[in-house]
């Protein structure tokens, strides 16, 4: 378990020493999940992000996602994202699959793995001259609960990406967090470095904190009430 910790933070704190800071971003989101039962969730959330060390607009995004928990360890999601700016609109797609398993009293092992992919328009003019990337990325995170309330993380990401120039590592993401849940919502607070290989020897590295707030909600059928019958 400690060599665990301590590699991704060895990693991680390499990232950081190498890199030189090109842009701070940040990202503030505000979620809601509705959850059915023990099975199934759908949740909406939107997202604004701050680029230019903070100082400008860079998109607005809004998301769907359907949850389904297999078993205890196994889950997956079906998830839709609509993302616009000054410039472009455009729609993310995304199909993943989670596992998570305990190694260490209150420490799981958590990866997900998950196949992306963007598309600006639907009509049939740009559909014909889009040529398709996909996106494969595989995040492994170390979460730690601290108590009933509290729980941090730590993790990593690659990006692979698959086009017509052929596969390649496209961004490498590490990141950290802390959250906070009380009752149905839960508070959490994230930092990640990110770097995009732009091309040789062109490296941009992307600095980001993140703030989210989700609620879930309940959602219970109605008892049907019991008709008395008369004696």
């Amino acid at each position: 378990m400690k060599q665990i910790l301590c590699s991704l933070l060895f990693i991680l704190c390499c990232f950081q020493l190498t890199a030189q800071e090109q842009d701070l971003r940040l990202r503030n989101e505000v979620g809601l999940k509705y959850r059915f039962n023990k099975k199934n969730d759908l949740s909406f959330s939107y997202r604004l992000d701050l680029k230019e060390n903070i100082s400008q607009f860079r998109r607005s995004n809004f998301s769907l996602a359907y949850g389904h928990k297999f078993n205890k360890w196994l889950s997956g999601e079906l998830y839709y994202r609509f993302m616009t700016n000054h410039d472009k609109d455009e729609n993310r797609f995304r199909i993943a699959l989670s596992a998570d398993k305990k190694i260490y009293r209150k420490t799981k092992l958590d990866y997900r793995t998950l196949m992306q992919h963007d598309i600006n328009y639907f009509d049939g003019d740009y559909l014909k001259r889009y040529s398709p990337n996909y996106v494969w990325r595989n995040r492994i995170k170390i979460k730690r609960s601290i108590n009933k309330r509290i729980e941090v993380h730590i993790y990593t990401e690659p990006f692979i990406n698959f086009d017509n120039n052929g596969t390649r590592l496209s961004r490498w993401r590490n990141g950290l967090g802390a959250s906070y849940s009380k009752k149905r919502w839960q508070f959490s607070a994230s930092y990640f470095h990110q770097y995009e290989f732009i091309g040789t020897p062109n490296i941009w590295h992307v600095f980001a904190w993140g703030v989210d707030y989700d609620i879930t909600r309940v959602i219970r059928p109605k008892k049907k009430k019991k008709n008395k019958q008369k004696k």
